[in-house]
């Protein structure tokens, strides 16, 4: 690719690259690079399923990503740690700011953008997660016009492509985040990353939602939890992951509403059950905020516990059940036959719920390297300064306005002697005239 770059070739009967990626999949690929060199599309040469086409960067993006979620070809290959015979104690950063506004970035710019066509059910998905981004999201007031003129925007159209989307939010100069993850960040470039991010905006946003029902006008019950069940399993680049999410949010499908993303390559059934019969396994649907926050955090546990032991999982951050119970001791509780449980008493509920609304609220996030244009006046703590800094401005503060105050009287005392050696010089010169 960077030799047809370098050398200015604008086209070529079939041009086949070999990605790296392919090793790391199991299923055979085909990349043809097509339309002036400015897209590359991606395909199951056996299925003629189309993988992914964009940008050369884009494609980039969405294979790594593909290659972190999908079993490799090596089926006995191990991760360097065996998290099931080495307990890993994993320290947990707190949330920050950087890691929701990367993923968020990725998820409007990259994963929206890649669709060929946004109509009929993707489109309606995709004003309803913009309208509750801005009714919901802790974000900067001028990033929310920004959401709300897409969401006018969109409003006017039946149908849209993912490059006029691009287009759009490149026009109005729509703010994106470009930085590395922090807390989100993985042992290796395929590990965590985007999902992490992801996962700790929807995380943040039923705990914003809870936040707002309890001090400030009501949403809608279901408002997060119905926006994220049609909006991910339309949009998220992996197909496999965006149906195995789907079918883990059955329960908040509105009557008429697909239970399953339309126009989507469907995966094999072998892999995943594609019907209902999952529904009576999944946790109760929410019917406030506070269930909201609960219930997602049970989502994520079904699927932390579906990747254990994967490929995918990141070996230095195992997918167990969150929060562990060396974390959130108050979490847990045993149950009559030994085994310990999250979340399944009145009382361990209530720590959980506590616990998840403490870590994912706004005001507990850490705003290091994030841009003022995503967060100013979005919640009380606009920025943060590390408490050694605050320290040593506020002893240099003490300090100038000690220095000053011995300076000034340093100052008074200088004068007042001065004055006081002329009055005596003033005397004996009045007194010799008198003699």
């Amino acid at each position: 690719m960077d030799l047809c770059y370098r050398f200015k070739v604008q086209s070529v009967p079939t041009l086949r690259l070999l990605l790296d990626y392919s090793l790391l999949l199991k299923r055979e690929i085909q990349s043809v690079v097509k339309s002036g060199l400015k897209e590359i599309d991606v395909t199951n040469r056996l299925s003629g399923e189309v993988i992914v086409k964009g940008p050369e960067e884009q494609v980039r993006m969405v294979l790594e990503r593909i290659a972190g979620s999908e079993p490799r070809l090596e089926e006995n290959s191990q991760p360097e740690i065996d998290v099931k015979t080495t307990p890993i104690q994993v320290k947990y950063p707190p949330v920050y700011a950087v890691d929701v506004y990367r993923s968020l970035s990725m998820l409007l710019q990259s994963d929206v953008g890649a669709r060929d066509k946004i109509e009929g059910p993707a489109l309606e998905a995709l004003k309803e997660f913009l309208n509750m981004l801005h009714e919901i999201l802790p974000a900067s007031q001028e990033y929310k016009a920004h959401l709300s003129e897409i969401s006018a925007w969109l409003n006017s159209k039946t149908s849209i492509t993912g490059q006029e989307w691009v287009a759009y939010l490149e026009g109005i100069q729509f703010p994106t985040y470009k930085g590395p993850f922090i807390a989100c960040n993985g042992s290796k470039p395929h590990f965590r990353g985007y999902p992490c991010g992801l996962w700790t905006l929807f995380h943040a946003l039923t705990v914003e939602q809870y936040l707002l029902s309890s001090s400030g006008p009501d949403h809608q019950v279901d408002s997060v939890a119905h926006a994220l069940n049609r909006f991910v399993p339309q949009f998220f680049s992996c197909s496999y992951c965006a149906f195995h999410f789907a079918l883990n949010t059955a329960n908040v499908v509105r009557p008429g509403e697909s239970l399953l993303p339309e126009n989507r390559v469907t995966p094999n059934p072998h892999e995943l059950v594609l019907n209902e019969s999952v529904i009576p396994t999944l946790p109760k649907a929410p019917e406030t905020p506070r269930d909201t926050v609960l219930w997602l955090n049970i989502l994520h546990n079904r699927v932390n516990k579906h990747l254990a032991g994967q490929p995918s999982e990141d070996p230095t951050a195992p997918k167990i059940q969150f929060p562990p119970s060396y974390l959130c001791p108050a979490c847990w509780s045993q149950s009559s036959t030994g085994e310990l449980e999250l979340g399944k008493t009145p009382e361990t509920e209530e720590s959980l719920f506590q616990f998840l609304v403490e870590r994912y609220r706004a005001s507990s996030w850490k705003y290091v390297d994030l841009p003022t244009v995503f967060i100013t006046n979005a919640v009380e703590l606009k920025t943060e300064q590390p408490v050694p800094d605050l320290l040593i401005i506020s002893i240099i503060s003490v300090v100038l306005t000690i220095l000053a105050a011995v300076i000034l009287l340093a100052g008074l005392r200088f004068l007042c002697r001065r004055r006081r050696l002329f009055r005596r010089r003033r005397g004996q010169y009045t007194g010799g005239q008198s003699v």
